[in-house]
């Protein structure tokens, strides 16, 4: 034979359950390649620059801060105190990570 990998007419233990199963793809190549198929480079065929006034904005306020904010004020108890001063702490926080404009999504 040519030393290729044939199964014989007699398999024993777990061999015989992999008999008929294919040996094409990564599995039949002692050599690993470093280019597995790669990173495939997407070509636009349009503008994808945004518009000139667009402007992104990060909220400051934790999600689950402004969450319980939101459940507590639904529920008809209004704000407390306390969350009226949490409110004005973030929102001057907020304020001062984006230089004093301050962001329009807050919880007001």
């Amino acid at each position: 034979m040519d030393g290729s990998a044939t199964p014989s007419k007699n398999p024993d233990g777990a061999s015989k359950f992999l008999i008929d199963l294919p040996s094409k793809g990564l599995f039949s190549s002692s050599v690993i390649s470093s280019n597995l198929g790669g990173m495939q480079v997407y070509v636009t065929d349009h503008d994808t620059s945004p518009p000139e006034n667009q402007v992104i904005k990060t909220d400051q306020v934790n999600i689950l801060i402004r969450s319980l904010l939101l459940k507590q004020q639904q529920k008809g108890g209004g704000p407390t105190s306390k969350g009226e001063e949490l409110i004005g702490r973030l929102r001057a926080a907020t304020a001062a990570a984006s230089g004093g404009l301050g962001t329009s999504s807050a919880v007001q």
